[in-house]
């Protein structure tokens, strides 16, 4: 890497009403992204609209904080996100840590090589909230996608 610059990557976390758990999310954010000293990184926080502290918590966590002031809902707030990053790479996590920051090193890798998508999978990480529900979901929704596509994804709601 002598004489190259390093990467940007953009880590786009949209949030709503999450002062529970954004912190601790970007608690080991940041310790993964000290330990990464092959990128710089910039963690961009979208406040959907929450009525708690949530944008105040990321901020304390050296998170750039936007406020949406569009339409709320996930989708949004990372169209919003996507917007704002100024990275090479994009990395999305939730608020709610359903996914690891300890990953992000991982996918890292796998995009130096060439890939161009990286997609996490609650279904291997153990998340809380891969329930029932969403195992079925997650079922019919991975089928589809070997049927059409040809590839197998894990999580493919996630």
């Amino acid at each position: 890497m002598k004489g190259s610059k390093k990467k940007l990557v953009s880590i786009i976390i949209p949030a709503k009403d999450e002062e529970a758990n954004i912190g601790k999310v970007l608690k080991d954010l940041n310790k993964v992204i000290k330990k990464a000293n092959r990128y710089t990184f910039e963690v961009i926080v979208i406040d959907d609209k929450s009525k708690d502290s949530t944008g105040a918590i990321a901020r304390k966590y050296n998170a750039k904080v936007i406020r949406n002031t569009g339409q709320s809902g996930k989708g949004r707030a990372l169209a919003v996100g996507f917007k704002n990053a100024k990275g090479n790479y994009i990395v999305m996590l939730d608020a709610d840590y359903s996914h690891c920051p300890e990953d992000i090193p991982k996918f890292l890798v796998k995009l130096e090589e060439g890939y161009g998508l990286i997609v996490g999978s609650r279904h291997y990480g153990g998340s809380d909230e891969y329930d029932l529900v969403r195992y079925f979901g997650n079922f019919f929704l991975t089928s589809t996608f070997r049927m059409f596509f040809g590839i197998y994804l894990s999580d493919a709601l996630n």
